[in-house]
């Protein structure tokens, strides 16, 4: 019987995006990141500008409901720059 054990450096976490999952979910913020393609500071200074749905506390955690996320993923101009993009945009 043989093992496969890696050895070396760890390369860097590149995670692709993620769908949208089908029906009602809590998703945490990491999954709402790679879900829309905005990063933490994005998220929440789009929530304070109310260009962003708010999460639901869950204890004491923050969770995004899919449905929520699925309405406002409707409503964002494809063409529109996301998170850093947007911003490099707007210093041009």
């Amino acid at each position: 019987m043989t093992t496969t054990e890696t050895v070396g450096t760890p390369t860097a976490d590149v995670t692709p995006p993620m769908a949208l999952p089908d029906g009602l979910c809590l998703l945490t913020r990491q999954q709402v990141e790679r879900i829309t393609g905005l990063g933490r500071n994005t998220i929440y200074d789009r929530m304070s500008r109310g260009q962003f749905p708010r999460p639901r506390r869950v204890g004491r955690a923050v969770r995004w409901c899919s449905d929520d996320l699925r309405q406002w993923i409707e409503t964002v101009d494809d063409d529109e720059p996301r998170g850093r993009d947007r911003d490099r945009a707007a210093h041009r």
